[in-house]
Parts: structure tokens; C-alpha cells; sequence
């Protein structure tokens, strides 16, 4: 008994430290509503438009259907605190996919 709970008083502080040392992520801390966008069934083209149009960035993606391709997805307005540096390509290949992240 006493092992499990060391186990889990250890589980519980070691992301603690961890936070601490590095600082919290402010994207994740933030408490600033922004803009949000959930969308169910976009082609790649139209999510592209949706992207520029809104100034936003992916944050969650799925496949709903593959013939034709078509996308769920949720976008986040590219502003501080989210703003960042990112991408998404479609159809790659695995080895266009490393080229790409060289």
C-alpha cells in the first residue's frame, strides 16, 4: 500500500517540477477567450481558404471521409497567446513527408 501511494504522490509532483522549471506554457495557460472555428466537413482546398480568411491555425483535424477526401476540423485565430508557427500538408507520400520535416 504504501508503494502505490508513493507511486502516485510521485506521478502527481513530478509534472509539477517539470512545469516549474521550464514555466507554464502560455498557450495552454491562457484564460483570454479567442476566436475558435469548428468546421465538420471541408474539403483541403476549402479548409485552406478557411485558414487564410480567418487569419487561424489547426489545431485538431480528423479524416471524415476519403472519397472524396473531406476534413473535420477546429481552427484557433493565429493571435497572440496561440499564435505560432505551423503546417499541414494532404496526400504526401511518407517520404515527401520527411523531406519536408528535415
Amino acid at each position: 500500500m504504501k508503494r502505490f501511494v508513493l507511486s502516485i504522490a510521485l506521478s502527481l509532483t513530478l509534472p509539477l517540477t517539470a512545469m516549474a522549471q521550464n514555466g507554464p506554457d502560455p498557450e495552454r495557460s491562457a484564460t483570454k477567450r479567442v476566436a475558435n472555428w469548428h468546421f465538420l466537413s471541408l474539403s483541403g482546398s476549402q479548409l485552406n481558404a478557411k485558414i487564410d480568411d480567418l487569419n487561424a491555425r489547426v489545431i485538431d483535424l480528423e479524416v471524415v471521409n476519403t472519397s472524396p477526401i473531406r476534413y473535420a476540423a477546429t481552427l484557433v485565430a493565429n493571435g497572440k497567446p496561440h499564435k505560432g508557427k505551423w503546417w499541414w500538408y494532404s496526400g504526401l507520400t511518407s517520404a515527401q513527408v520527411n523531406q519536408r520535416t528535415a
